[in-house]
């Protein structure tokens, strides 16, 4: 089964625990689809537990926390980590330390070419494609339409949203009821129904979010 296929139903399921332990089951502790989702449950639930410690009040977090309350009961995080951390150990795709390495023996067009291959791949994680974005933005002169913006450092965090949006793409995980997006929305608000790229249209300022566009056209056009 693709990555992809394995990944979607847990990413989108009403009750993580169960959808979790099926998968790891199924494909085991050291398949990239398990590390992948239990990344992502993991950081929704933190998410949500820090969004609770605020104890404030948000209608456009609120409903997307009350959803995840839902699908992160029962998780207790601290000791599912260390139950499966064979599981989240590693990761998809290259990363800034393979990449550190092809520069210093002198092969850097084999290091663009590598970035560029990771991010075409369906088996990505969103820590390792922001890895290769920030190379590549260094290393191999993007378009001048890539909306980064040198006088505003805040909009570099666009690579790190475009990342987020690249991977969850990839796994058919980009919408409404989508574990990727209800985290988003509890950071950030969003209205109920928002897919990803919604919800960061609605809670970014503009230039941000066309930064974000820009890049993903970037990365789509390798």
């Amino acid at each position: 089964m693709p990555i992809a296929e394995a990944l979607s139903p847990v990413l989108r399921a009403d009750h993580l625990a169960a959808a979790f332990d099926d998968l790891r089951a199924r494909r085991g502790d050291e398949d990239f689809a398990t590390r992948s989702a239990w990344a992502s449950i993991r950081e929704a639930c933190q998410t949500l537990a820090a969004y609770s410690a605020e104890a404030v009040v948000d209608p456009l977090r609120d409903w997307a926390a009350q959803d995840l309350a839902s699908r992160c009961g029962g998780l207790d995080v601290a000791t599912l980590d260390e139950r499966y951390k064979r599981a989240t150990q590693g990761g998809g795709g290259l990363d800034s330390v393979s990449l550190g390495k092809l520069v210093a023996e002198g092969n850097i067009e084999e290091a663009v070419t590598s970035a560029r291959e990771n991010l075409r791949s369906g088996d990505l994680a969103s820590s390792s494609a922001l890895d290769s974005m920030l190379f590549l933005v260094e290393a191999d002169a993007p378009p001048s339409s890539l909306a980064l913006h040198p006088d505003n450092p805040d909009s570099y965090r666009a690579l790190g949203r475009a990342a987020l949006a690249l991977t969850c793409e990839r796994q058919t995980a980009c919408g409404p009821d989508s574990l990727t997006t209800l985290s988003f929305c509890v950071r950030f608000g969003c209205r109920p129904g928002s897919t990803l790229l919604q919800a960061m249209q609605q809670s970014l300022p503009p230039r941000d979010y066309e930064a974000v566009l820009s890049t993903l056209y970037w990365v789509r056009s390798m």
